[in-house]
């Protein structure tokens, strides 16, 4: 199965995988290039369900989250990535970044795909996104489109509500980390 964690930025994608990581004891097996030539890590989860949990992204298990996340496997490599981890266990990847039907199609076609969607809000969103900024003291004083933001936050919560064809699509809790930590762990199948 692949699962992906969706939302628009701020909605609490990043952290949601993140503390899945620390949770499980993710560990670090293999470092890829994206298209554009930089480079993040596939993390492992073994030994909470029936296959290994494999994680792609740039994550920090230390501190603030940088907000980066899944969003570097997109494209032609990232396809070929989603499809050769989930050829061996399941994954669970996130990005605020939308793709093609011929992408999804192309997962379809071979894997159970599963779109979780946190539903937090956009005024949320935006908060949380001034929240980190002051936290990793990125961006400071650089303003942020609000309006522009808002259309593209609530465009992703409309996309959920259509999926491309066979692509499942379930809501997670945007308020409460932990109890969408524990809507991801459900669709996983992971044992308590």
């Amino acid at each position: 199965m692949i699962l992906q964690v969706r939302g628009g930025s701020g909605a609490g994608k990043t952290t949601l995988v993140r503390e899945f990581l620390r949770k499980h004891d993710g560990r670090e097996v293999e470092t890829v290039s994206s298209a554009k030539g930089s480079a993040y890590q596939v993390w492992q989860v073994s030994g909470v369900s029936c296959s290994d949990i494999y994680v792609p992204g740039k994550y920090s298990l230390d501190g603030v989250s940088p907000g980066k996340g899944g969003e570097h496997v997109e494209g032609t490599l990232g396809l070929a990535l989603l499809l050769r981890l989930a050829a061996t266990g399941d994954v669970l990847w996130e990005t605020p970044k939308g793709s093609s039907y011929a992408f999804w199609e192309a997962l379809t076609d071979q894997h159970r795909v599963v779109w979780a969607t946190l539903d937090t809000p956009a005024a949320e969103c935006v908060k949380r996104i001034y929240a980190r900024r002051q936290a990793t003291g990125r961006r400071l004083g650089k303003p942020l489109k609000e309006d522009s933001m808002t259309r593209i936050i609530e465009q992703r919560l409309r996309q959920a509500t259509k999926p491309p064809p066979h692509v499942q699509s379930y809501w997670l809790d945007g308020e409460f980390q932990n109890v969408a930590l524990q809507q991801v762990e459900t669709l996983l199948g992971m044992t308590a």
